[in-house]
């Protein structure tokens, strides 16, 4: 439950009765330069079915001779039925999170993958699987960044190769060197493997809830 001093009002008022998940102290800003010790609470909002963070007070934010005490401004409350909400909900936003993590992870340029070039004067439009990534520097100057230049197979076929010791390698016959920038992976949810997001969005919200 939480408790404040409204000033408007010059009333106490009480708010959020067993829908007090977690109390805690922090320094909150309160000016570009000035902070002061403060009072939050996270409560469970019924009408969004989110939870919200309040400031319940701040240093000195008490009229002289209130007999409000701070630590009793607030206090964790929550009944099972709100805990259990806020366990749904955090299992929902992390399951979104690891999902996405898993959809990010799949477009993601890696040896192996087949991909597509989709911009650039050279290649564009050839796809192939991807053997090669090497570390270069893109445009020249202070402009200059770090990208990698990608080895792209375009077909199956291989050429030997023989070095200076007499050692003999199979290389590819066919081949583009394109700018990461430029390329892109070909369908990338045959990449996405969602087998274990189910069972860590279960992990990460039981250690959340044991914050509480």
């Amino acid at each position: 439950m939480i408790t404040q001093y409204i000033f408007d009002t010059k009333s106490v008022v009480s708010s959020h009765a067993g829908a007090t998940l977690k109390v805690w102290t922090e320094e909150i800003q309160i000016m570009s330069d000035v902070w002061e010790n403060g009072l939050k609470a996270m409560v469970w909002d019924e009408e969004s079915q989110s939870p919200k963070t309040l400031i319940v007070y701040i240093s000195g934010s008490l009229p002289v001779g209130s007999e409000l005490k701070v630590q009793e401004m607030a206090t964790a409350d929550a009944t099972p039925e709100v805990l259990e909400k806020y366990s749904q909900w955090v299992y929902n936003r992390e399951l979104d999170i690891l999902k996405g993590n898993v959809t990010k992870a799949a477009a993601k340029i890696e040896i192996g993958k087949t991909v597509r070039v989709v911009r650039g004067r050279n290649n564009k439009g050839q796809s192939g699987k991807v053997f090669k990534l090497h570390p270069s520097s893109y445009r020249a100057g202070y402009r200059s960044i770090s990208m990698n230049k990608v080895g792209i197979a375009l077909s199956d076929e291989t050429v030997p190769f023989i070095t200076s010791n007499g050692k003999t390698f199979n290389n590819f016959k066919d081949v583009a060197w394109v700018w990461e920038t430029n390329i892109e992976v070909e369908n990338p949810s045959q990449y996405e493997d969602f087998s274990e997001v189910e069972e860590r969005a279960i992990k990460r919200t039981k250690a959340i809830m044991a914050t509480l």
